[in-house]
């Protein structure tokens, strides 16, 4: 009679957490993970707006270790098990390269490096932009009256996340740069709409993953880049951002090593001055 009971509680609790979308936050973790990302759960943090404590889904990052001093690349991430599809509404980039690079959310001693990728020639997904690449500007949910907008809630919360985790980072002594990427991962499709096509079906397209620009006028960061992600292509999203952190590296490795010697920290009243 126990054992039946155990077993009735233990489904109810599988139950519970398959409403949560927790199975679906685990399964985003696993394929990051399966890139050599070391991700923690659950990250809290105080909110800039609010001064609350909140969290977010997922911290997945990637670091490059020089002595004491750790280069890292934080990719920030609200998991969104959304029952209907999102309609993400784009135009062609009218951001500068260098605008984009300059506008990575950063610890302050990353301002040279990202300078310096915005002039390269790197081109790639996570850190730059292509003259023609189509960016989304706006990102919906598609509901019903009344009901929750999951992809507006997705956006603000690993914003705000990004946001909070730098200026925390800017008062620390410790000796690290990082950059945080933004990303909310949706467990369903993911359509766009070309604002200079006419508003048909068959101008929709079905989107692996984009890019979100939020501009914020008179703002310590008027641009603010989010990567939109559906969930069926999460693996490719992985290997690609996997790959373009190497590459960076690599590419950057000068820059990096600068950073290490003369910026280690970020207070401008410590010891090391912000370039």
């Amino acid at each position: 009679m126990l054992c039946t009971i155990a077993i009735m509680e233990k489904n109810k609790i599988i139950e519970w957490l398959n409403k949560k979308g927790f199975p679906f936050e685990i399964e985003c973790s696993k394929k990051f993970k399966s890139k050599q990302f070391i991700c923690q759960h659950s990250l809290h943090y105080t909110d800039l707006e609010t001064e609350k404590s909140r969290e977010i889904d997922i911290c997945a990052y990637k670091q490059i270790n020089i002595g004491n001093f750790s280069f890292n690349v934080s990719f920030l991430i609200e998991c969104k098990d959304s029952e209907t599809p999102w309609l993400a509404i784009k135009s062609t980039n009218s951001i500068k390269a260098e605008d984009y690079s300059s506008n990575i959310i950063g610890t302050k001693n990353t301002r040279f490096l990202k300078r310096a990728i915005g002039k390269s020639d790197l081109r790639t997904f996570t850190y730059n932009i292509s003259p023609d690449e189509m960016v989304a500007h706006h990102i919906q949910q598609i509901t019903t009256k009344g009901s929750k907008d999951m992809a507006y809630e997705g956006v603000q919360q690993a914003l705000s996340c990004a946001l909070s985790l730098r200026a925390k980072a800017n008062e620390s002594h410790l000796a690290f740069a990082n950059l945080y990427i933004p990303v909310v991962i949706t467990s369903s499709p993911i359509y766009s709409l070309d604002t200079d096509s006419e508003m048909n079906e068959e101008n929709l397209i079905e989107e692996k993953f984009l890019k979100l620009t939020n501009v914020n006028s008179f703002s310590d960061t008027p641009i603010s880049i989010v990567h939109l992600v559906a969930g069926d292509h999460l693996q490719e999203y992985c290997d690609l951002v996997e790959a373009e952190f190497h590459v960076m590296g690599n590419k950057m490795q000068k820059e990096i090593t600068q950073i290490s010697k003369n910026n280690p920290t970020n207070p401008s009243t410590g010891k090391y001055t912000v370039i």
